[in-house]
C-alpha cells in the first residue's frame, strides 16, 4: 500500500480510513483491512472459509487496479507492490517471487 494511490478506489479507502481513525492508511493498517475483509467475504460464500481462500478461482478487490489472490502454496497474497520515487511519486515494482 502507498499513500498516494489514487486509482481503482484507493483514494475513497484511503479517505474513510482517514475520516475514521484521523491518520493516513499505512502498509500495516492495509494489511489488516485486507486480512479482515477476505476472511469476512469467504465466510459469505463458503463453510470451507480457508479452502475458499486459497482457491486459485478465489479473488479479492483489494482497491489496486487488479483482482488479488492468495497463493496456495506459499499463502501470500499475490498483488502489486509500490514504492515511493525521490519525486513522491508512487510507482509500481514487480514483486519478489518467494521460493517454496
Amino acid at each position: 500500500w502507498a499513500p498516494g494511490l489514487e486509482k481503482y478506489g484507493a483514494a475513497q479507502l484511503r479517505d474513510r480510513y482517514r475520516h475514521e481513525y484521523g491518520a493516513e492508511m499505512d502498509a500495516a493498517a492495509w494489511a489488516g483491512w485486507m486480512a479482515v475483509k477476505s476472511i469476512v467475504e469467504s465466510a459469505l460464500r463458503s463453510a470451507d472459509v480457508a479452502a475458499h481462500v486459497l482457491s486459485p478461482r478465489t479473488v479479492f478487490d483489494g482497491h489496486k487496479g487488479v483482482p488479488l489472490r492468495f497463493d496456495s502454496a506459499s499463502r501470500m497474497l499475490v498483488q502489486p507492490h509500490y514504492q515511493v520515487d525521490s519525486a513522491g511519486k508512487t510507482i509500481e515494482v514487480e514483486p519478489e517471487v518467494p521460493k517454496c
